[in-house]
């Protein structure tokens, strides 16, 4: 069916408003601010875009409606009548806005309306976490309103340069790209929310990823050397590989953060066996970060952690022979009594006393250890723990 305006504009519609959503209107000549050439309308079922200020008319056809909402240059949307009335007539109301640049309450569900739109691409919901879409139809773009904390084109830039951090690891992996594969590397965070960007390691890769490195012990020289830190914001200097934040630290970020794992990692080359634990995100996992962040109390080691894949130590299989209490050893206890201070996070928090154990800790002639319990090391050898 050919329609012709007043104006000189030719309109072909290519099929009647169908069940597919979607109906093309074709045009020699439109502009709508220099809208593009071929129109085309969504169709929301029983929706109704409820508005102060709108053109009711009445149409013999639905397809009468979509005419007159191309030929009004102010309409961008319209509600029609999913049924007609008594003398086979539609109320048909022409919208001067939309459904993507008004309030989200206003589109309501009601059986007796259909709701058309002007398909735009923010059809396809471009706007991530929680951010809001803004058609642009002079050049067929877009722009999103962005919570704060999800910056970007698309709300989805957190972490990624250091103008726009994100809170963790966990953030960025779970809300800010969760769809996307991600590559474990260095991000931008902020933890305390502050505008500070602090450089991160983010492994994106481990059951899921979203794990932020808070400390890194490498063995680069020999014999090796350290230093302790209380602050968090040491996180930034995991490329050093010589800070050894304590529990203040990790309580620290926890209070930012809110993180409810941890995870023990570390590989020495004269052993050539990998230990990567992760607490487990319960109640038995609760109590070791309980310990080690806030009151020390050594809990049960068996059931409050899991191995992770490139776990192959036998420290980690052998859970009921940790601990140290008193002069009473393999007492299935995080920990040992004789370190319970602010070094305990990472001074044989896991020990199988006189065998094996996770220990980053430097005292005089002891040196770290990894599933060994052997004062040696190699370049290379090192020692991490992550929070989730």
């Amino acid at each position: 069916m050919i329609f012709s305006t007043a104006i000189g504009i030719v309109f072909l519609l290519s099929m009647p408003l169908s069940s597919i959503g979607e109906v093309t209107f074709i045009a020699k000549s439109i502009t709508r601010d220099n809208f593009r050439s071929v129109i085309k309308f969504r169709k929301d079922s029983a929706m109704y875009l409820n508005i102060s200020s709108s053109l009711r008319i009445w149409v013999d056809k639905t397809s009468a409606c979509t005419v007159a909402c191309i030929r009004n240059s102010s309409c961008f949307s319209f509600n029609v009548a999913a049924q007609p009335d008594a003398n086979s007539r539609f109320w048909c109301e022409i919208l001067a806005t939309d459904k993507y640049n008004t309030t989200t309450d206003r589109i309501e569900k009601n059986s007796s309306s259909v709701h058309y739109s002007i398909a735009t691409r923010c059809y396809d919901m471009p706007c991530l976490n929680g951010g809001t879409c803004q058609a642009s139809y002079h050049d067929d773009n877009y722009s999103c309103t962005c919570r704060p904390e999800y910056p970007g084109r698309n709300c989805d830039e957190a972490g990624l340069r250091p103008e726009t951090p994100a809170r963790s690891c966990k953030q960025i992996r779970d809300d800010v790209r969760p769809s996307l594969q991600i590559n474990s590397g260095q991000f931008w965070l902020d933890p305390a929310g502050i505008q500070e960007s602090l450089p991160s390691f983010c492994d994106m890769a481990t059951d899921g990823g979203g794990w932020t490195l808070v400390m890194r012990y490498l063995i680069t020289i020999i014999p090796p050397v350290f230093v302790y830190s209380s602050n968090y914001q040491t996180i930034k200097d995991y490329n050093r590989g010589d800070v050894l934040p304590n529990v203040y630290a990790y309580a620290q970020l926890r209070t930012h953060i809110g993180f409810v794992q941890l995870r023990f990692r570390c590989y020495k080359q004269s052993v050539g066996r990998t230990i990567d634990i992760m607490t487990t995100n319960d109640s038995a996992g609760a109590a070791v970060l309980h310990h080690f962040l806030d009151s020390p109390s050594p809990p049960p080691a068996c059931g409050s952690f899991v191995r992770l894949p490139d776990d192959n130590s036998n420290l980690t299989r052998s859970c009921m022979k940790w601990g140290l209490a008193g002069s009473q050893t393999m007492v299935n206890r995080w920990s040992r009594s004789d370190y319970l201070g602010p070094a305990r996070i990472f001074a044989d928090p896991i020990v199988w006393f006189g065998a094996r154990s996770f220990n980053a800790h430097l005292n005089g002639p002891k040196y770290p250890r990894c599933d060994d319990y052997v004062d040696s090391v190699s370049i290379g050898d090192y020692w991490e723990i992550y929070f989730r």
